[in-house]
């Protein structure tokens, strides 16, 4: 019996000691994911050395709750989408913290304190009204996700660079001015995101942050990149639309690795051959620019999956276009496009296709064979009719041919067994051709803007009784 007494004692003190380490111990990511989720302060007060995950999301919380203080092997704190003013020092009590969410707050200061939180991995401070941080959080050596967006901060710490772990960096709609030269020292750095600050030139620093593999300086005011940019040949998205370039930069040519590129609405008026150079491409969004040609080496981009070229002042669409096997979305609207070539019917992948609010006076009958298309967009041109050929289009959802010449339309429509959606309002369409009533499985049907006489519009409405009809 006294054997089994003492047993039993190891047993329990063995049990014990296990727990304590447990509990003291940080749990990595997978682990931490697994434990239970506490989501109200009263419960997990009841039994605090459980407690590793805390959710308070949406509590109406004027004040961060001083109990959580107690919960001493707390590793995952969320206090989003509260209206929490400001932080105690007494955070810093929390030592085992790993995950910090307090986005969409009404923070405007961060004590100094929180750079004692030497666990901490993941910080989102989001959409708060932080206009300065302390120079204490580059103390926060361990951290991989900082996400200080939507804010009022107009600079960085000067000794961003000690914050050597740091894999994510989120800045997005701030007012911040000048990168400081010390972010070069980000080695582990995978995303840097600035979109919408007030940055007018992008210094060689950036060009050291070799495992960049996502660039954002999307609206900014961006007139100067430096060309030791080419470094970054790790990098897979690169966006710079909405700046003030004047020329394609040099530097683009040589990242390799690159996937998506984004240069809207810049003042670019040419695109220079040496584009043809990314291999790697998939998307190309060129849109809101003065681009009236593009080189034929746009073609050679043989993995490209989107083009985006609207609202430039393009006047046909080439030949070479054929050549992009992969596509899957090219968009032209807003141009001053005359000429399509037939070399489009080639791009049997074709998912979406918007020649919208162009000059075009015919479209060429080979988009009829675009087996994979499912929407397009023609409307806004100068169309007088409409190819028979689009009846071959299978799998099309959208058809829009509003707002051109169109004095009938083709009833091959008819055979379009998949679309749901049919434009044809502000034409010249007296009538419609008895073939087009085959279209049962029509969601919507638009007709204003055409004269259509009452006796017609009776006709149509039982035609298509399940469908909405706009006249």
């Amino acid at each position: 019996m006294k054997k089994i007494i003492i047993l039993l004692t190891v047993l329990i003190s063995v049990s014990f000691f296990y727990l304590l380490v447990r509990s003291d111990k940080l749990l990595d990511s997978r682990t931490l994911a697994k434990e239970k989720t506490y989501f109200s302060l009263k419960n997990a007060l009841k039994e605090p050395a459980k407690v590793y995950k805390l959710n308070l999301i949406e509590k109406e919380l004027s004040d961060f709750p001083f109990e959580i203080i107690k919960l001493s092997r707390l590793q995952a704190l969320s206090l989003s989408e509260n209206d929490i003013k400001s932080l105690p020092p007494a955070i810093s009590r929390l030592k085992n913290l790993q995950e910090l969410y307090l986005y969409n707050n009404r923070l405007k200061e961060l004590p100094a304190e929180i750079g004692q939180l030497k666990n901490l991995k993941i910080l989102n401070l989001e959409s708060n009204g932080l206009s300065h941080l302390p120079d204490e959080i580059t103390q926060l050596k361990s951290l991989k996700v900082l996400k200080l967006g939507g804010n009022q901060l107009s600079r960085l710490p000067d000794r961003i660079g000690d914050l050597s772990s740091l894999r994510h960096l989120s800045l997005w709609i701030n007012r911040i001015k000048e990168i400081p030269d010390d972010i070069k020292r980000l080695k582990k750095l995978t995303t840097l995101n600035l979109k919408g600050n007030q940055i007018k030139s992008i210094p060689k620093a950036i060009g050291e942050l070799n495992s960049l593999l996502r660039l954002d300086l999307d609206g900014n005011n961006i007139t100067k990149i430096s060309q030791d940019l080419d470094k970054l040949d790790h990098l897979e998205t690169l966006n710079l639309g909405n700046n003030r370039l004047k020329d394609f930069p040099v530097f683009i040519y040589k990242l390799t690795n690159l996937q998506s590129l984004n240069i809207e609405q810049n003042n670019l008026s040419q695109i220079p051959k040496e584009i043809g150079r990314l291999s790697q491409l998939k998307e190309l969004i060129l849109s809101g620019n003065h681009l009236k040609e593009l080189p034929s080496e746009i073609g050679e981009l043989e993995n490209l999956i989107e083009l985006w070229l609207q609202d430039n002042r393009l006047s046909t669409l080439p030949d070479w276009i054929g050549k992009l096997i992969r596509l899957k979305k090219l968009v032209l609207s807003r141009n001053s496009i005359e000429h399509i070539s037939n070399e489009v019917g080639k791009l049997k992948y074709l998912e979406k296709l918007d020649l919208s609010e162009n000059r075009l006076t015919v479209v060429p009958g080979s988009i009829g064979g675009l087996g994979h298309l499912k929407e397009l967009f023609i409307g806004q041109n100068r169309l007088t009719e409409v190819p028979s050929e689009l009846g071959g289009l299978k799998g099309l959802h959208v058809l829009v041919l509003e707002a051109n010449h169109l004095v009938n339309v083709p009833s091959e429509l008819g055979e379009l067994s998949s679309l749901r959606t049919l434009n044809l309002s502000d034409n010249k369409i007296k009538d419609l051709p008895q073939g087009l009533f085959r279209l049962k499985g029509l969601y919507y049907l638009m007709l204003k803007g055409n004269p259509i006489k009452q006796s017609e519009e009776s006709k149509i409405r039982k035609g298509f009784p399940e469908s909405e009809i706009e006249f």
